[in-house]
């Protein structure tokens, strides 16, 4: 597993690691489902996904709300991301494809209501990894 949960008072906080910026996000999407089930998800389903925003960070975070706003509005739970992250002139664009199952299949456990800013990062480490951190409202 390349996330892991971190201390937090209150609320959950996430971070991935991955050789690339789309490694983590889509660890950072797979982190979600694995807060409310603990069980491994299929990949029967697939949605697509868009997002474009002025920064990496606003990226990341409007990502994150995608992932949330299908498990509300489609009942998904996401087992993987692949994604394509580009940068042209002052704008990060995301595109590609989340893969997952209905949530109705699974022993769930809590709720992700949504992320926030607070301690938000996505950074580039020395090695040339990328590690991505975001505090979720439950």
């Amino acid at each position: 597993m390349s996330f892991e949960y971190l201390p937090h008072t209150a609320d959950v906080k996430i971070q991935a690691e991955g050789a690339t910026l789309q490694e983590a996000f889509s660890d950072a999407a797979r982190a979600i489902t694995h807060i409310m089930t603990e069980e491994k998800i299929s990949s029967k389903l697939s949605f697509p996904l868009s997002l474009e925003a002025e920064s990496k960070e606003a990226l990341f975070f409007d990502f994150l709300s995608e992932i949330i706003i299908l498990l509300d509005t489609e009942g998904l739970f996401v087992a993987s991301a692949s994604v394509n992250i580009t940068r042209s002139h002052r704008m990060w664009t995301l595109s590609g494809v989340v893969y997952g199952d209905e949530a109705k299949k699974y022993k769930r456990h809590g709720d992700v209501k949504a992320p926030t800013y607070h301690d938000l990062i996505v950074e580039q480490l020395p090695d040339q990894r990328w590690r991505v951190r975001a505090t979720l409202d439950i």
